[in-house]
């Protein structure tokens, strides 16, 4: 349910900030800012009626006042996008001829991180499971058992809904003419050393009211509408044991949340299934809030799970997921708050030709895997860089930063377009990124909004360098005459060298990407004391590249390049009977106690891309690894 909930608010936070743009520029201007991939969510947008979201006093202010308690850490992630990858390679194309699985999710790193590695099995041999899970989850979230090998990533599925409803407090406007009575079921909550906390849950026939006391906001949400094949315990416990590609997929069917399913099993197969419950909606596509008085809006059950895309064996070898639109198929409305596609198309690109890579793409080892999580080849200059490097490199800079300016530019003419801790033009590329989206629409629609718009907005910049180079949103509307292209790209260039300049050094040699861009965890105690936190060191990668160690975030007029966000852990499996080619690495250690030596003895491993092998000799483990538990078969 943590992991249900933190995918369902993060679309939710797409959805109101789209709302924002539509208040501030119309839904057309709106769709130029924010695409929509699905060809008739688009058309809906484009024609988008004010009486489907606001009835009765509901207003933007309101729902902004009522939804910013549910955003917490979520907004610092979403800022940057979401980072996981997962890919399966056949044996077709690997030198064992083995499948291989590749996995490395990204999440909040963390001091006491929740992620451990474990080894489960029965003193017969029975059963042998290896992989990751946390704390409370029974079985193996990512790993293998004796006949498969899996790894996700995070499906990006829109599963809520939020829904204005007109109410009085007792009753709810439905259809426009019925006034409901609310479901109220009072419950309190326990509070050490104090009084229980009491309030009353105000239910509909759409879901749960939230509680604020602006009111009038239902959510509709996969998580509390009890369809019948809700069970994530009967999928957890039937994957964890399946012994092919096709019982994985038959086990899936009762996952509810959005997820992206790479596996393998020891006869050769390799798959990849999306999951999650997928609802259907009456009107509309869930894109922003919409009106749950006018009878129009709501949901009559959920895709079936045997039309959601499960691939077995592709042709090409392989198949790999970035949290990407995977199934671009136009069957039914999925979502719109995917990833963009640099971080798989660089995973593509690498499995398909090595690319950059200087490996055999039909001869593919786990080594091989392991070095291209490690990956920092950055595809985003080539949207938002090569198309206007004649516009940087034909102009004459005469401000106080001429010189540096200049320089600049020659390094990024040379720049091999890796994010490495030694490159200088790494630094001045991701925060030319990052002002650039700024100032091409904050003039349109406000600082605010136009900093939340750092990472969506790259592709979309990048398709106007290449295809619509006069389209309107590079004139400052601010302004009495017309700016074009070129006035926004040197505009944006010179302000990404005066704020590295006047923040850092006027020395440009001194702006290597490692000494602005370092990698922590934090403690929870973070906000108290750094005495606790795990790290501090130069990182290479951003968020943009399959090493993902996100970075920069552009928030309250400052750009922070630091970074607490990236690969949880990573794990390479070669698919054999006998399991001997189990690779990973976690990001922090065993131990939740500061003063243990488990507490961050695998870091500095994570962080150089130490893999350890997972050993499968039951002796072995018990020599060797501490012992939890025992259990032992009748």
């Amino acid at each position: 349910s943590i992991v249900a909930f933190t995918f369902a608010f993060s679309g939710l936070y797409n959805e109101v900030t789209r709302l924002q743009v539509i208040h501030k520029v119309g839904a057309q201007q709106a769709l130029e800012l924010l695409p929509v991939d699905y060809p008739a969510a688009h058309d809906f947008m484009a024609y988008l009626n004010s009486s489907d979201i606001f009835p009765g006093n509901a207003t933007l202010s309101t729902l902004n006042m009522a939804l910013s308690p549910f955003w917490g850490n979520l907004q610092d992630s979403l800022l940057q996008g979401y980072e996981s990858n997962n890919w399966v390679v056949s044996g077709n194309k690997t030198a064992s001829g083995l499948p291989i699985v590749s996995n490395d999710p990204h999440t909040n790193l963390e001091a006491q991180g929740i992620w451990y590695r474990v080894n489960l099995y029965t003193t017969d041999g029975s059963v042998f499971l290896q992989g990751m899970t946390f704390p409370g989850m029974p079985l193996l979230a990512f790993g293998h058992n004796q006949k498969v090998a899996w790894g996700v990533t995070s499906g990006i599925l829109d599963t809520v809904d939020l829904l204005y409803l007109k109410e009085n407090g007792t009753h709810y406007l439905v259809n426009n003419t019925e006034w409901k009575p609310f479901t109220l079921t009072k419950t309190s909550i326990e509070v050490a050393g104090q009084s229980n906390v009491e309030y009353t849950i105000k239910s509909t026939i759409f879901g749960p009211m939230m509680n604020t006391d602006e009111g009038d906001f239902a959510m509709l949400w996969t998580l509390n509408q009890g369809y019948a094949r809700d069970d994530p315990i009967r999928s957890l416990i039937d994957f964890n044991f399946a012994q092919s590609v096709d019982q994985f997929h038959d086990a899936l069917r009762y996952m509810l949340t959005g997820f992206n399913w790479v596996f393998a099993d020891v006869q050769g197969n390799i798959a990849y299934q999306n999951t999650g419950f997928i609802p259907i909606r009456k009107h509309g596509y869930g894109l922003i809030p919409m009106n749950g008085s006018n009878g129009q809006n709501g949901w009559s059950g959920i895709i079936n799970y045997d039309d959601q895309l499960y691939v077995k064996n592709p042709a090409k070898g392989y198949f790999a997921t970035a949290n990407q639109r995977v199934d671009t198929r136009e069957n039914f409305y999925i979502a719109e708050s995917y990833a963009h596609r640099y971080r798989v198309d660089r995973i593509s690109q690498v499995l398909e030709n090595g690319t950059d890579f200087q490996i055999d793409p039909n001869a593919i080892t786990y080594q091989n895997m392991e070095k291209l999580q490690q990956d920092v080849k950055n595809l985003v200059p080539e949207d938002l860089l090569a198309p206007i490097m004649g516009i940087l490199t034909n102009y004459t800079f005469t401000n106080e930063y001429s010189k540096i300016s200049s320089a600049a530019v020659d390094l990024l003419k040379s720049w091999n377009y890796r994010m490495d801790t030694d490159s200088v033009a790494a630094t001045i590329f991701v925060t030319f990124q990052t002002l650039l989206t700024y100032n091409v629409v904050k003039d349109e629609i406000g600082s605010d909004l136009a900093r939340q718009y750092y990472y969506t907005g790259i592709r979309t910049i990048g398709d106007w360098f290449h295809n619509n180079r006069t389209i309107h949103w590079f004139d400052d509307i601010t302004t009495p005459q017309k700016e074009t292209i070129n006035d926004v790209v040197i505009k944006t260039f010179e302000d990404t060298i005066a704020y590295l300049a006047d923040n850092y050094t006027m020395n440009i040699n001194n702006w290597q990407w490692g000494k602005l861009h370092h990698v922590f965890l934090p403690h929870t105690f973070h906000s108290l004391t750094t005495l606790f936190d795990i790290g501090g060191d130069p990182a290479p990668g951003c968020s943009l590249t399959v090493n993902a160690i996100s970075g920069p975030v552009w928030t309250d007029n400052k750009i922070d390049y630091t970074s607490s966000y990236g690969p949880y852990f990573r794990l390479v499996q070669v698919v054999e009977s006998s399991w001997s080619n189990i690779w990973g690495v976690v990001s922090s250690g065993a131990s939740g106690d500061p003063f243990s030596p488990h507490y961050s003895d695998s870091y500095h491993a994570w962080l150089t891309y130490d893999y350890h092998l997972f050993h499968n000799n039951l002796d072995y483990i018990r020599t060797n690894y501490a012992l939890t538990a025992e259990f032992r078969s009748k």
